[in-house]
Formats: structure tokens, sequence, C-alpha cells
């Protein structure tokens, strides 16, 4: 019983190494993408600021996203963010995921993000296209948005 006790123990300490040393090289990998998404987070702002959503649509969008409708809908829908929240002023990055998929690297991150009017939560998911990100998703939550 008590070599059983003691192959538990060592097959249960084998398992935390690994899940410390895979999660750091985790980490490691999704520190050599963030000044990128940085990049493009910030120009994604620079360009909702001016409310240049046709060039969001064009240049920051990649296929699958432009086929989940026209870009008359996005236009729509970013001028009603505009209306109700106004410019971005300030953001905060929060939960971000790094993901390798067998048809490319994904990062997923989500900010806080204070507006003239008020406050939301947005939420990306990236695609890595060679030196540079698409966005295959954008989610904006806020209260002021119903």
């Amino acid at each position: 019983m008590k070599k059983f006790f003691i192959g538990l123990g060592i097959t249960f300490l084998v398992i935390i190494i690994l899940f410390v040393v895979f999660g750091g090289f985790a980490f490691l990998n999704a520190s050599k993408f963030t000044p990128s998404v940085e990049k493009f987070i910030a120009s994604f702002y620079d360009h909702y600021n001016k409310q240049d959503f046709g060039y969001m649509f064009d240049s920051m969008a990649d296929e699958k996203f432009k086929k989940s409708g026209p870009r008359e809908s996005f236009d729509k829908i970013m001028n009603g963010v505009w209306g109700k929240l106004g410019i971005a002023k300030e953001r905060k990055k929060g939960a971000w995921r790094l993901n390798y998929a067998p048809d490319g690297v994904y990062f997923s991150v989500q900010y806080t993000v204070i507006h003239e009017k008020g406050e939301s939560t947005d939420s990306f998911v990236l695609k890595k296209y060679g030196d540079s990100w698409l966005m295959i998703n954008y989610n904006v939550n806020s209260k002021e948005l119903f």
C-alpha cells in the first residue's frame, strides 16, 4: 500500500512539473505575440475614433469575418456603437488566450474601454497571417447600447 501512495505521489509531481513547464512555454509564446497584437488593437481604435469603419472591415478583417455579413451591415453596427459610446479614450487589457490550431495561430483578447459616453467590454479574436493579425471576431458589450 505504501508503494502505491509513493507511486501516486511521484505521478502527481510529474504532472505538476509538466503543467508548469508547458504553461510557462505558452506564456512565453504569448508574450512574443503581444506587441503585434497591441499594435493591431491600437490601430483598430485609431480607425474607430476616426469613424473609418470601411477601412476596419476592408483591411483589418479576414475573409471569414467579411463573409458573415456585408460591409454595409458592419458600418451600420459600428455607427450605432459610435453614436451610443463615442470616442474610445482609454482601454485596459483583460483576459487573453493564445491558441494554436491546424489552420493557424489565434489570439483572443478582451479590453475594458472607457468612451466619452460610457464604458464597454470589447472582445477580439485575431488570426495570425504572416507578420500581421486579422480580426475574425469582434464583440462589444455595453449597457449604453441597450
